[in-house]
């Protein structure tokens, strides 16, 4: 059994931080941030899709480690944008995948994805 599943999420995080400072470790090795304050997650939120993050994930400070089951909820960031259909693959009926495009300052559509 793991020895850190009856305690709860702020002691098991805070356990590995004392790890990540006794061990010296570092990339590619990565603890991520953590806070209570939603003012600081808002503006995680808002810089996530630049970075490539796709969200944030919110657990009980006191929730416990539950094997095979999830304690915590997690928030996909999206970011949309207008873009045009290029073309796509398969049939215009049945289409299989899209190529779309944007247009550039000088109004040349781009590939965009």
């Amino acid at each position: 059994m793991d020895p850190a599943g009856g305690r709860a999420f702020s002691e098991r995080y805070a356990a590995l931080e004392v790890l990540f400072l006794e061990e010296g470790l570092s990339a590619p090795w990565s603890l991520c941030p953590t806070t209570t304050d939603p003012e600081q997650a808002a503006g995680w939120l808002a810089d996530c899709t630049m970075v490539g993050i796709e969200g944030l994930v919110f657990r009980p400070l006191a929730g416990r480690y539950v094997p095979g089951g999830r304690g915590w909820a997690k928030y996909k960031a999206r970011r949309t944008t207008e873009a045009i259909v290029g073309a796509v693959t398969g049939s215009l009926r049945a289409p299989i995948t899209a190529l779309l495009g944007r247009y550039d300052e000088s109004g040349r559509l781009r590939y965009t994805g």
